[in-house]
């Protein structure tokens, strides 16, 4: 057993019959919600104070094992029936003030066999010894799987002027539940790791996905703990997607306030996620025809790709590019993602995200890209590129921005277009790129200039430029 920080000093239940919460847009798409298990709204409201709890832990030549013949495994009859205030549990409160701020950690368990938990809640109060609000904060899950766990980390700062934190309120609820029949929890992580940062640790791990569908909008819940179990750190990080029964990386920083003994990582789906049929069509929108990344003698990480748009009379937008970086034991050492707001009808199109740096001691073995094809741009204005680029040059005191001259061919006036640059050495391979965007009027057949950073490797030398100028999010045409 573990020694113990936390005394509930107040509990109270309230059953709410309320009705099923809307989750239009969300997930499941597609799936059948079954017959709803319970109607019901419940809501755990706790006061946490701090209060060291001394316990007698039997040594282990105390403990006599019990012999037994056979394990008999529970009938249907005598197996535990959960009453609805007991299939979502609290476990592991902790908080504490920490120089100017505070952090508030629990886990958040469903506790039943074979239901979901709709619109999984938590609300968290700071209060002051008049019991007054000092700070709030609140998160809702779409959906907490059977017998899944996920956990919170909340900490923020607190000013001069704020009282002192007295007590901490903890409420925790879900509107709904749902048999689980049909749609298994295709979400684990793997692979996490803790590394030292130049100033927070980094945490990476991959985020799984079992299923053969897409999901978007991963929330992959970090908490740490000490060798006593209490939880000491944590953070949270966000996986724009994860491929059909595939996987995916993450890189984050989190903060720690003890020795960290052991790590969770907790994926969970969000309102904002949505799933895509994987189909080889919809990935066959998208392809790769040329990339290069790699790590510099001073461990930073370079590089970029050309992404095709496989549609002759089709724009793709909201495109998603993912490079992951991996040791030789898997463990993820570097990340970059790109958002590509259009990719032009049957055209190319250069992209070199911003990649982190390696955490101290990594050393990258090899990487991983990953494409998200997107949507189809309907009733779109446009049906090709307007966008001429007429000329590339390489300034800077560090031979480190390009200057690209280009040309809006198009008979209206057009503001706002994204720019992506790559940059190749002598034998015509990728070192590095950039993007920015340019949001100046732009009359009908003119022209204008721009300056766009690139980072690559400084032990090579640009002997060629590549230059893509596409409508952006913004683009306006007058």
């Amino acid at each position: 057993m573990k020694n113990k920080t936390i005394i509930i000093l107040l509990f109270v239940l309230f059953p709410l019959v309320v009705s099923l919460a809307c989750t239009c847009g969300l997930l499941p798409i597609g799936r059948d919600k079954g017959e709803e298990a319970e109607e019901a709204v419940i809501i755990v409201t706790e006061e946490v104070v701090q209060e060291e709890v001394t316990e007698n832990i039997p040594t282990v030549e105390e403990i006599e094992p019990i012999e037994t013949e056979e394990t008999i495994e529970p009938t249907e009859d005598e197996m535990v029936v959960l009453s609805p205030e007991d299939y979502l549990i609290r476990e592991k409160d902790n908080w504490a003030t920490i120089e100017d701020g505070f952090f508030v950690a629990f886990e958040l368990t469903n506790q039943t066999q074979d239901l979901i938990l709709t619109g999984v809640e938590y609300e968290i109060k700071l209060l002051d010894s008049n019991g007054e609000e000092i700070d709030t904060d609140w998160y809702t899950f779409p959906y907490v799987f059977p017998q899944q766990t996920t956990g919170v980390f909340y900490q923020s700062s607190l000013s001069d002027e704020d009282p002192p934190i007295e007590t901490i309120e903890i409420t925790h609820s879900f509107e709904d539940s749902m048999d689980a029949a049909d749609y298994p929890n295709p979400l684990s992580a793997e692979n996490i790791k803790i590394w030292e940062g130049n100033v927070w640790p980094i945490v990476t791990g991959v985020v799984k996905n079992a299923d053969s569908k897409i999901y978007t909008d991963i929330r992959a819940s970090i908490l740490c703990y000490n060798q006593a179990g209490e939880i000491i750190g944590g953070g949270y990080e966000y996986t724009d997607f994860v491929l059909g029964e595939d996987q995916i990386g993450f890189h984050t920083y989190i903060d720690t306030y003890d020795e960290v003994d052991t790590m969770e990582v907790f994926p969970m789906l969000t309102y904002s996620s949505y799933e895509y049929e994987d189909t080889e069509e919809y990935r066959g929108r998208l392809s790769i025809v040329d990339k290069n990344f790699y790590m510099s003698t001073m461990d930073y990480l370079y590089g970029g790709a050309i992404i095709q748009n496989n549609l002759e009379d089709e724009f793709i937008k909201d495109a998603i590019m993912v490079v992951t970086y991996y040791d030789s034991d898997g463990y993820v050492t570097g990340f970059g993602s790109q958002y590509i707001d259009y990719i032009c009808p049957g055209e190319s199109l250069g992209v070199s995200p911003i990649l982190t740096s390696q955490p101290k001691g990594a050393t990258s073995a090899g990487y991983d890209i990953y494409l998200f094809p997107g949507e189809l741009a309907e009733d779109f204005e446009l049906t090709e590129n307007i966008f001429q680029t007429n000329a590339t040059e390489l300034i800077g005191d560090y031979n480190d921005e390009v200057k690209i001259n280009f040309t809006n061919t198009y008979s209206k006036q057009v503001t706002d277009v994204d720019i992506y640059v790559l940059v190749y050495d002598s034998n015509g391979v990728i070192i590095g790129g950039g993007n920015s965007y340019y949001d100046e009027p732009i009359p009908a057949g003119g022209s204008a200039e721009y300056e766009v950073y690139v980072s690559y490797n400084d032990d090579y030398s640009v002997a060629e430029i590549e230059a893509w100028v596409v409508p952006s999010y913004w683009t306006s045409f007058e």
